[in-house]
């Protein structure tokens, strides 16, 4: 793809493709300076949910990432909730496949929560909770509202999600067959969630950028959905150390107060696990680490 196709009207003086810090990312990113500007070009190099976290997105979610031009509704709500800085598309282009031409953000990519000031985690927190805060809705699937799931539904459709993965993906993993019946029992229990926010199952310090104090910008959009907001907690228990999740906790409940994990915990892990959203990891190790927000 020749990226010269997206400027007809401005010479491009340089395109160089930017890393999200980890491999077999979905989405081709390039950093592209022209005669008038400096933007951001994003497009899915997938056909369609074809990687395991992306089949559970879809499941879970109904996102389709190589839909790029939803993200045009999802960064806007995203920079209106929360007070930190997303992307603005600035255009949408259909070639060989779609493309997207956003706002560029400067920043450091945030390499780790870990070591980060107490002060920097509870900005990162009070942060997160104006993004729940400020998506909440009456229903869970989709930000766009194509996909929706009720509130009274979602624990029987987390359960149906288990299921569909589990015989189409994990039909030869002894350990995480055997535990299936358990989980589904355990998810279906739960009493309904009160209301469903954009959360972000991949949740990882390198979807963000810093000035060294604090986050200040968003960039990685793709995987939000609609669902509990109990579903960041426990994507944040596997990146972040009892340390920095009391400080983290600190800041978010200046917004709002902590969701009760101790029941969804291990279903909601269970579920994540599925999806990979930290690579394959042994089911028991999975689940036995630590509940950092357990005491917070």
């Amino acid at each position: 793809m020749d990226l010269q196709e997206l400027f007809s009207q401005e010479r491009i003086i340089s395109a160089r493709p930017l890393s999200p810090g980890y491999d077999n990312h979905s989405s081709d990113v390039w950093h592209v300076v022209t005669q008038k500007r400096e933007v951001v070009v994003r497009s899915s190099k997938l056909g369609g949910p074809d990687s395991i976290f992306w089949k559970g997105c879809n499941l879970l979610f109904g996102i389709d990432p190589s839909d790029v031009f939803r993200l045009e509704k999802v960064n806007a709500a995203l920079a209106a909730a929360s007070g930190i800085a997303v992307p603005r598309v600035l255009e949408k282009h259909m070639l060989d496949r779609p493309y997207l031409v956003l706002e560029y953000l400067h920043g450091q990519m945030l390499d780790s929560f870990y070591g980060q000031t107490p002060s920097f985690l509870e900005r990162f927190g009070a942060g997160l909770a104006r993004i729940h805060k400020g998506t909440m809705r009456d229903h869970a699937g989709s930000p766009d509202g194509a996909f929706r799931i009720a509130l009274s539904e979602v624990h029987g459709h987390m359960a149906e999600c288990m299921e569909r993965m589990v015989a189409d993906v994990y039909g030869t993993d002894a350990k995480i067959t055997a535990a299936l019946k358990r989980m589904l029992f355990a998810v279906r229990a739960l009493p309904a969630p009160k209301e469903a926010c954009f959360v972000m199952p991949d949740i990882d310090p390198t979807q963000f950028l810093t000035d060294g104090k604090s986050i200040t910008r968003l960039v990685d959009t793709e995987a939000y959905g609609l669902g509990p907001r109990a579903l960041d907690f426990v994507a944040l228990e596997y990146v972040l150390s009892p340390k920095e999740a009391a400080a983290f906790a600190r800041g978010y409940q200046t917004v709002l107060a902590l969701p009760e994990l101790n029941a969804c915990r291990t279903p909601y892990r269970y579920l994540y696990r599925l999806m990979e959203i930290q690579d394959k990891v042994d089911l028991d190790k999975w689940l036995s680490f630590p509940a950092v927000f357990e005491n917070v």
